[in-house]
């Protein structure tokens, strides 16, 4: 794509997917609290409740998503405003937001079913939708941009995708949960304001992180023009497939640490029942794998991946101004987030915002301040650093010295299993990884992916050495095994 619409034109589209997307965190909070309600009801068999919840939380959704998509017109009159377009078509841009908006608008009410397969622990299929459709869009849109296309027929494409996405995930809840109505009729005004008790501190996390992660291309476009977007946004979105697939990972374990929390066993302490606790405890392991094999190859194979597929442009030139400096940071950024994904996930399970709200709040005011005061001299790298230095301060510190203060998690066991023994995994993984790429310059995709199958096979046998359990390997085998040797059981 961006050798096809050229470094200033994508960095247009860049900007209004970042700008449009801040509309779905106008949702109200009501998709978490959809997912944890879901899960309440369903453990609790209150079917009724469960139906004037669905429904309230997917109609007020919809009524929201209008609004939002009407509000594209607005954005795109101000968006011209804010950057500078020279040799850009103005009505192109236009155009594309406007679409877009309504995109997003037509995404809300499908992310509610999303909550809803969630909390029914049936996130597979949430997410197998998810796939196809991104799939489908990424095909259009390369053979788009291959025939000269230009941003408008981009938009059309994902706003045709989230539509869908929408009917797959309506027949997949009829399917799954046939019981379930999501007939108007059951909108329910208390069912709306027990959303809103759980959703509005989960809006302010989000409106926190949109705040601290969001607006790093703003403020590029801002300092350093259109043209610089990509620099900036090619690693920045490496990370997100990162933040992405943990979080696909530690998500899958809300709803079944929400119905632990429901329901606690005899000899759990009120507040943190000791199911949830060890569930915790093993997604946070299970996680922290994941985070730190990313983390290791990212780290050891990313510049040679830019170079390779950017060209020398993204890694050459002032330092401040290079793309791979930019992933290098953002690395050591994001890590304290990504380990902390399954704290987050926990804390919603259970119904504990207040915390993270604050915290989020203070992250977002230092991010901010300190990307407005670094941009300007620093470039690309001062904004990298922005994320730095109040992630760790607030994710990596913060966060847990309060998890050990609210709850007996056991320090001890916490330190060693969802740190040391994933960081040994990780320490493996960037040792071989590094020694690949020092040994050989994957200076063309064969040698790199050669390189890259070596490092992920010397980690997947770390993790099984130091991370997994026996009964978590024999898992993995029967994933691999005849599907008649894994049984599932309601536990």
């Amino acid at each position: 794509m961006i050798h096809s619409l050229g470094a200033a034109r994508y960095g247009v589209w860049m900007l209004i997917l970042e700008v449009t997307g801040y509309y779905a965190y106008f949702d109200l909070g009501v998709r978490a609290a959809l997912t944890y309600y879901t899960a309440l009801h369903l453990a609790e068999g209150k079917q009724r409740d469960f139906d004037e919840t669905a429904s309230t939380a997917i109609w007020s959704l919809s009524a929201i998503g209008i609004a939002l998509s009407l509000t594209g017109f607005l954005l795109a009159g101000l968006f011209p405003l804010a950057f500078d377009l020279s040799g850009i078509d103005p009505a192109e841009a236009w155009r594309a937001i406007v679409i877009m908006a309504v995109a997003i608008g037509v995404s809300l009410p499908g992310d509610a079913m999303s909550s809803i397969l969630n909390g029914a622990r049936r996130l597979d299929v949430a997410n197998a939708i998810d796939m196809i459709g991104v799939t489908a869009a990424t095909l259009s849109m390369l053979a788009c941009v291959l025939s000269g296309k230009g941003l408008i027929a981009l938009a059309l494409i994902q706003l045709a995708a989230k539509g869908l996405v929408l009917v797959g995930k309506y027949f997949a809840i009829r399917g799954l949960l046939p019981a379930l109505s999501l007939s108007p009729g059951f909108w329910r005004p208390d069912a709306l304001r027990h959303l809103a008790r759980f959703g509005v501190p989960s809006l302010l996390i989000n409106l926190g992180l949109l705040a601290s992660s969001r607006t790093d291309l703003i403020v590029v476009g801002m300092f350093a023009g259109v043209r610089m977007v990509p620099l900036y946004g090619i690693p920045r979105a490496l990370m997100e497939y990162a933040t992405s697939g943990v979080r696909s990972i530690t998500s899958a374990f809300c709803a079944p640490l929400t119905h632990l929390h429901a329901a606690p066993r005899e000899g759990d302490r009120e507040g943190a029942p000791h199911g949830a606790i060890e569930l915790f405890l093993q997604g946070s392991r299970i996680s922290a794998i994941v985070v730190f094999l990313l983390t290791a190859y990212i780290a050891a194979f990313g510049p040679a991946f830019l170079r390779i597929w950017q060209g020398a442009a993204f890694v050459s030139g002032p330092w401040q101004m290079r793309a791979d400096v930019v992933l290098l940071i953002l690395v050591l950024a994001f890590l304290p987030r990504l380990l902390q994904s399954m704290s987050t996930q926990f804390l919603y399970a259970i119904n504990r915002l207040h915390f993270l709200v604050r915290m989020q709040a203070l992250e977002a005011g230092v991010k901010i301040a300190l990307s407005f005061a670094l941009a300007p001299n620093w470039g690309l790298a001062g904004v990298a650093i922005a994320n730095l230095i109040p992630i760790f301060l607030f994710q990596g510190i913060a966060v847990t010295v309060w998890l050990f203060r609210s709850f007996p998690l056991p320090p001890r066991r916490y330190i060693v299993e969802a740190i040391g023994q994933p960081l040994a995994v990780g320490a493996v993984a960037w040792l071989v990884s590094f020694s690949l790429v020092r040994w050989r310059d994957p200076a063309n995709w064969f040698t790199f992916i050669a390189e890259a199958a070596l490092a992920s096979a010397a980690g997947i046998a770390a993790a099984g050495a130091f991370a997994l359990s026996r009964a978590e390997l024999r898992t993995v085998r029967n994933w691999f095994g005849p599907r008649a040797a894994v049984v599932v059981t309601p536990d």
